[in-house]
């Protein structure tokens, strides 16, 4: 889990907010928001270890690295409201877990967001500039920088289209390899665009995105495209579903240092996150996520089965 796409995740959490508070009839009255959870999870592949057995076997690598972990999600979202064209909105992230066996993979990942932008009519424009800090095994793992501009036009009422550019720098500070070519800090530049289309409660977004990296090690120069749809829908008054999908192609453009041969990874993920609104601010929440990692390179090539549950609150 990467801070990297720490600016897709903000994007799923302010069309959620909106949506979540236009359905309560809130959206002019609250200009914060905040979600906490906290609960465990149950993950059958900690450590993203290929699923090759003959290849484990092989190389010597452990088998069996399943484990429960105690995870904790904080989601804060502040908007200016005001009629005045211009607009600011400002986000911060927290997620952290701790492992009962594997505690090497103790993880923790923060961005700040700030999101300034102009509206007219039916086009809007906006400029997220988010920072990222991510720790794993207590030890400072990767931190960077990231901007999307974003400009959004209004077919119809909730239909709309976003195009965005993309530039971010990332470094890692993950104890040094001996493998040449395998430092992993990079700038990366890149676009997108997509579709939203909202209802009463929910919304659906589609979307694709490409990015070119230019890592110092050559190991880890590539080029990606990634396409994704996420729904939320709402299952009565108290019950909502939040659906996703995502697959990305990556093509490294150098022959790997230790396989020369240069890698080509897809990646599959879905998730379902189902939340229960139960009395006051308090919620129930019930998450399964499923990710399959497909590469000509047998080391990257894992199932990962994620299982959680606990409690949340809305203020």
């Amino acid at each position: 889990m990467r801070t990297s796409r720490s600016q897709q995740n903000a994007d799923i959490r302010r069309i959620s907010r909106d949506q979540t508070l236009a359905g309560d009839g809130e959206v002019e009255e609250k200009s914060l928001y905040a979600n906490f959870r906290l609960g465990a999870q149950y993950d059958n592949n900690v450590g993203a270890w290929p699923w090759d057995d003959a290849f484990v076997q092989a190389q010597n690598l452990d088998e069996d690295q399943d484990d429960w972990a105690a995870v904790a999600n904080l989601a804060l979202d502040w908007q200016r409201v005001s009629d005045s064209p211009w607009t600011f909105r400002a986000g911060y992230w927290l997620y952290a877990d701790a492992h009962l066996s594997y505690d090497q993979y103790n993880l923790t990942g923060q961005a700040l967001t700030l999101e300034p932008g102009y509206g007219q009519g039916r086009i809007s424009c906006r400029l997220p500039v988010s920072v990222n800090f991510s720790t794993e095994d207590n030890l400072t793992d990767s931190y960077g920088w990231s901007v999307q501009p974003t400009l959004a036009l209004e077919l119809a009422k909730n239909h709309s289209l976003e195009a965005w550019g993309a530039a971010s720098q990332t470094g890692y500070q993950s104890p040094d390899s001996s493998l040449a070519g395998d430092d992993q800090d990079a700038d990366t530049l890149g676009g997108g665009g997509g579709y939203l289309f909202l209802f009463s409660g929910g919304f659906f977004r589609l979307s694709g995105d490409w990015r070119t990296v230019e890592a110092d090690g050559d190991n880890w120069d590539r080029e990606s495209v990634l396409g994704a749809a996420v729904a939320r829908v709402p299952l009565g008054s108290r019950l909502a579903l939040t659906l996703s999908g995502v697959m990305e192609d990556v093509e490294y453009d150098n022959p790997h240092s230790f396989f020369n041969e240069a890698r080509q990874d897809t990646i599959f993920t879905t998730s379902a996150d189902l939340t229960f609104r139960a009395a006051g601010p308090w919620e129930f929440w019930l998450l399964y996520n499923f990710t399959r990692a497909d590469s000509n390179l047998p080391l990257y090539e894992y199932d990962r089965h994620v299982i959680g549950a606990g409690l949340g609150m809305n203020l």
